[in-house]
């Protein structure tokens, strides 16, 4: 799936269909007209072997519209439909909901303003339900919609700071019915503009956004968070796993412990008390064996581990889910 174009042409739908080493079985181009572009973004396999393709397409009287397209499974047209307002929209993005509905999430202008839409479909293109949503003057979808197993649902794109008036990445949650769980959003810098291009999960249960900074040169971007959008750019921000490892000072019944004239302390972990489930933290020594594994408490906020027994030299610790998931790993020293 793309887009095909020629000089001094406009683009169209392109959609090739391949055998299992890449043959062609078939190809074929799909347009709203010859007035614009229409440009494909994403596209799902239907149940019955067809498939529903999503853009942005041109038309005269609406200029470019967020449009559908089913397509049978010979690669035959079947229907176009246009979403959106009546101003001038962008692309949208399909999220396949059951085997006969889909989640349409795209970008709309309305009354001098951008807004993000999300739309509930049927299979055969028409609007269940639809939802705007806008944060400032300039809010734009700009990547994927994702589902995940809870019915719970996230999405990527832009808005425009208010102070700053720059561009910043924006997260959204949402549930079933389109409406907001939580958004958050994101910058490395205040005064540059910031663009996500794409978003999916992680193994531990969070997100992974990408994209670029635009400046000179441009940068990419890339932003780990976790399962409710925190961000990991500062100590204390994952909801699922400890996030700090330190030295304290360990209540003892005897002395503390003395090698080369230091007193040697405890790890001192610390977590959030959103974390739900149960962690292990495992310590390693350079050849890989096992120094340490203790089962962590998920509402104690600060834990501490006698390190005591252990003999002096850099070690390699890992927080482990139930599943045996790493969630954080790193390197501590103890002397």
């Amino acid at each position: 799936m793309g887009r095909q174009s020629y000089i001094n042409e406009y683009s169209h739908f392109y959609l090739v269909k391949t055998d299992s080493v890449g043959g062609v079985v078939w190809t074929n181009t799909y347009t709203t007209g010859n007035t614009g572009s229409s440009v494909a973004f994403t596209g799902l396999e239907r149940p019955d072997g067809g498939y529903m393709l999503s853009g942005y397409g041109h038309y005269p009287i609406w200029n470019y519209q967020t449009i559908v397209c089913a397509i049978d499974a010979a690669g035959n047209w079947e229907w176009t439909r246009n979403y959106g307002s009546v101003g001038d929209d962008g692309a949208g993005a399909l999220t396949q909901q059951s085997d006969t509905t889909y989640f349409l999430y795209g970008l709309m202008r309305e009354g001098g303003m951008r807004k993000i839409f999300l739309s509930y479909l049927n299979n055969g293109g028409d609007t269940i339900w639809r939802k705007k949503y806008i944060m400032s003057n300039y809010t734009s979808s700009q990547a994927y919609f994702l589902k995940k197993s809870d019915n719970r649902y996230y999405a990527a794109g832009l808005n425009q700071d208010p102070t700053t008036s720059e561009l910043a990445g924006v997260l959204l949650a949402f549930d079933g019915q389109g409406d907001t769980l939580w958004t958050r959003q994101f910058t490395s810098n205040p005064a540059q503009e910031h663009y996500l291009r794409d978003i999916d999960f992680t193994p531990d249960g969070g997100i992974i956004l990408t994209g670029f900074v635009y400046d000179q040169p441009t940068a990419g971007w890339l932003i780990k968070t976790d399962s409710l959008g925190n961000t990991c750019a500062y100590v204390g921000c994952d909801s699922t796993s400890v996030v700090g490892v330190g030295w304290g000072a360990c209540r003892r019944s005897r002395p503390a412990a003395l090698r080369r004239g230091v007193c040697r302390a405890c790890f001192e972990l610390r977590s959030l008390v959103l974390s739900a489930t149960a962690t292990t933290f495992n310590l390693y020594d350079l050849q890989g064996r096992t120094a340490m594994s203790r089962f962590l408490h998920p509402a104690a906020s600060v834990q501490h581990i006698d390190a005591g027994s252990l003999p002096a030299g850099i070690y390699v610790y890992t927080f482990a889910d139930p599943n045996g998931g790493i969630v954080q790993r790193g390197k501590v020293a103890v002397w």
